[in-house]
């Protein structure tokens, strides 16, 4: 079979392939969802009696532990705030200034086209000017 042919064949939309194709992916997702509650519903049921009777121990466990992640996020964060500021100080005081020259060329426009434009905008409203 020539490759014109084949690539003929494969490209050709089959008119029973996306009825199909839809009803198989919904089963086999309907079949995921249902699994999925199951598990979950039966988790609940096994692990509540542990829950209710270990609670006196997990409670102060999980306020522990929400503490320390809390205050390593906390710690983490501030670290990347520090370095931030201190490569800023770093390159302000060695005179790596990248926003002056960005200033000069906003400033240097607006007063490029700026002029131009109220130029044109005095000689529409007079004319005679």
């Amino acid at each position: 079979m020539p490759i014109t042919q084949m690539e003929d064949y494969y490209h050709r939309p089959n008119s029973q392939s996306p009825p199909i194709t839809l009803v198989v992916c919904t089963s086999i997702l309907a079949l995921l969802t249902g699994a999925t509650l199951t598990c979950c519903l039966f988790g609940l049921i096994f692990f509540t009696p542990v829950l209710i009777i270990f609670s006196p121990v997990w409670i102060p466990v999980a306020s522990v532990v929400l503490v320390l992640i809390s205050g390593f996020l906390l710690a983490c964060g501030l670290s990347v705030a520090a370095l931030v500021a201190a490569i800023w100080v770093f390159k302000y005081f060695r005179g790596w200034r990248v926003v002056e020259p960005a200033r000069s060329r906003i400033f240097y426009t607006a007063r490029e086209y700026g002029g131009r434009y109220l130029q044109t905008k005095v000689k529409d409203v007079a004319p005679s000017a």
